[in-house]
């Protein structure tokens, strides 16, 4: 299949990320994607100075000679990193597009009538909106935990291990087997966890409306070096592969400016939180770096890619029978907000 990342590529993958394209292009950032979609060694997350000390050995670097080819890794080889990438951390799929009912009442609320100032508690109709909407979202987290996740969970298990078998060889699924089993490798599934959360809680905001620009914006180094580091983070590393091999092969990469958008909404609704974890794990950054731009990584990232987008694919249908946008449950409220009378 010829690899795209075109503007629907990327809105089924972002759904899978508890991201909506929707809100994505409406967050008023139109920066380019230069930086986020250079190749990695253009893009590097610290000097080479810098992070030595207390540094780790790297077993991802490939020893001079070693053939970059060899026998498809093992059923064993990929059964153990499947069962790695089960992890919530580590599996975009399985993380729901709204993580309470509460989220998903306030973002509809606000988006019954985005462009009216006077849309607030004070309106009349207010309280009957949020009733109505607030039974349906009810309906549609249900949905997501009964349907939903169980089908993606299925999906995904399916498809990663058929990726795994076209994406890695023996010896590179060795070698991120020994990563991932190694004290470097613990602390990197759990800086991996921190980061993904932070990067759902900034898209969260993208969801209740409140995207705009800060009243006090950080300074752009600052917000360059949160951006580096959300570079690490798994949702964000395997688009940013995909959007690099689809540029190579000449196909459509038109959805590759929404990667910058993610991270930079992240970088400053997150910055308290993204600026913790990098003085956390400060002593890891250089070789955590080093780790998602080597080879057997990259495969492995290409490889989680291609398993996320095909289990959304698969569970496509049922996504759109719980998604209130998707299903027509937006339209339904808009019509209904415009029927109730604007004075009690």
């Amino acid at each position: 299949m010829r690899k795209m990342i075109a503007a629907g590529t990327i809105a089924a993958f972002i759904a899978g990320l508890s991201l909506a394209q929707h809100a994505v292009s409406q967050s008023g950032y139109g920066g380019p994607a230069t930086d986020v979609g250079s190749p990695p060694h253009e893009f590097p997350l610290l000097a080479p100075e810098a992070g030595t000390s207390g540094s780790i050995n790297a077993p991802w670097v490939k020893v001079e000679g070693t053939p970059s080819g060899g026998p498809r890794a093992t059923a064993a080889q990929i059964e153990r990193l499947a069962t790695i990438q089960r992890s919530p951390a580590m599996n975009p799929s399985a993380t729901s597009r709204f993580p309470s009912a509460n989220v998903c009442v306030e973002h509809y609320l606000g988006a019954v009538d985005p462009h009216n100032r006077d849309w607030n508690p004070s309106d009349p109709r207010w309280d009957t909106m949020r009733t109505v909407i607030a039974r349906d979202c009810t309906v549609e987290v249900n949905g997501y935990r009964e349907k939903v996740a169980p089908a993606l969970q299925k999906a995904y298990a399916e498809a990663i291990r058929k990726s795994y078998g076209n994406h890695l060889s023996s010896t590179d699924a060795d070698t991120l087997i020994r990563f991932y089993d190694s004290d470097a490798g613990h602390r990197f599934l759990s800086f991996q966890e921190q980061l993904v959360a932070a990067g759902r809680r900034g898209m969260g905001r993208l969801f209740s409306g409140n995207a705009g620009p800060d009243s006090q914006a950080s300074a752009p180094e600052v917000t360059k070096a949160r951006m580096q580091l959300l570079r690490l983070s798994r949702p964000v590393s395997m688009l940013i592969v995909a959007t690099e091999d689809a540029r190579r092969a000449g196909a459509d990469t038109s959805g590759g400016p929404a990667i910058a958008i993610m991270m930079h909404v992240t970088a400053e609704r997150q910055g308290e939180a993204l600026d913790q974890i990098a003085r956390e794990y400060s002593a890891d950054l250089h070789n955590f770096a080093e780790f998602v731009e080597s080879p057997p990584e990259v495969d492995e990232l290409r490889a989680l890619y291609e398993a996320t987008h095909a289990a959304m694919a698969a569970a496509g249908k049922i996504v759109v029978q719980v998604n209130l946008e998707l299903n027509g449950s937006l339209n339904r409220w808009r019509d209904l907000y415009h029927s109730l009378p604007r004075n009690q």
